[in-house]
């Protein structure tokens, strides 16, 4: 996996590509709570994506939860690579309907795949 970090004011972005799986599910974990904490949003940009496995998954769902409980927000840039898309509708999360809150990672993907 390859890590790429910039900055603007409180904003965060982190560009990921390669191998997003458990092997190194720790470190983009521990690389999404850092940015959380020195900003107020961060966007995460998946680049080319070789695998997906479900921790990655799992990472992208705490970053959704811990971004809810605080004043942050977390989205994904869309589009997102179909490795990644396929592996959201294997785990069931791309059956999510439109919901209120603002900035929804699984409605904006949603969108992705429906052509809205």
């Amino acid at each position: 996996m390859h890590v790429e970090q910039t900055k603007n004011d409180k904003n965060r972005i982190v560009e990921v590509s390669g191998s997003l799986t458990v092997k190194n599910s720790k470190e983009l974990k521990k690389t999404i709570l850092e940015n959380f904490r020195k900003g107020n949003s961060l966007e995460l940009v998946l680049g080319d994506v070789t695998d997906v496995d479900l921790s990655f998954i799992q990472v992208i769902t705490a970053a959704v939860k811990t971004a809810e409980k605080g004043d942050s927000e977390f989205s994904i840039r869309t589009p997102v690579p179909e490795k990644m898309i396929n592996s959201l509708k294997i785990a069931g999360l791309l059956n999510h309907g439109r919901c209120s809150r603002h900035n929804c990672v699984w409605c904006s993907i949603n969108e992705q795949t429906q052509g809205v």
